[in-house]
Parts: C-alpha cells; structure tokens; sequence
C-alpha cells in the first residue's frame, strides 16, 4: 500500500470516528480524531512521536509504535 492509499484508508477511518464520536461523545476519541486530522493535513512524520505524548504514554520508541 503506497502513501496516498494509507492516507485515504485513514480519512475514511477518521470520518467512521467522528460519527460515533457524535453518537457517544469522549474527550479522548475527540483528542485522537484532532490528531489523525492534524496528521493527514500536516503529512508530519513525527505524528505518530506527538500521538504517543498526547495519550501520555511512556517509553515512545521511534518505529516501534510506542512500546
């Protein structure tokens, strides 16, 4: 799968998101949904760095999803 392939995986993702966020509103979906779409819009690399500190997970490892 090239990049524009996952990208449009992903905006698909993110507007399955955002109806069940309206269904059953989360401050935390809410925070990953701002995110996704900063991500997509921005094309940054270290979305995935900003996602793992937003959560406030430990041990972000680049490459290694967080873990």
């Amino acid at each position: 799968m090239n990049e524009t392939e996952l990208k449009h995986v992903i905006a698909l993702l993110l507007e399955d998101a955002k109806r069940l966020q309206q269904l059953e509103p989360n401050a935390g979906t809410e925070a990953r949904i701002w995110l996704a779409k900063e991500a997509l819009e921005s094309g940054d690399n270290d979305s995935e760095e900003a996602f793992y500190k937003a959560e406030g997970r430990a041990g972000y490892s680049p490459g290694l999803g967080g873990v």
